[in-house]
């Protein structure tokens, strides 16, 4: 699995292993809780670009 934060548009693609991809935009419901979830299942393996927003008390 390959994850691809832009900063610029606020995008994240998630690329699997089979070559899948998943984007997310900026306009997404509920993306501090996308974040979160990824921070916590994938930790170090984020890129060091990865966004650092706040997240709503999740």
């Amino acid at each position: 699995m390959e994850i691809e934060s832009n900063p610029k548009d606020r995008m994240v693609t998630i690329t699997g292993a089979d070559g899948t991809k998943i984007v997310y935009s900026r306009f997404l419901a509920d993306r501090p809780r996308l974040l979160l979830e990824l921070k916590q299942r994938c930790g170090e393996d984020l890129p060091p670009d990865f966004p650092q927003e706040p997240h709503d008390g999740l």
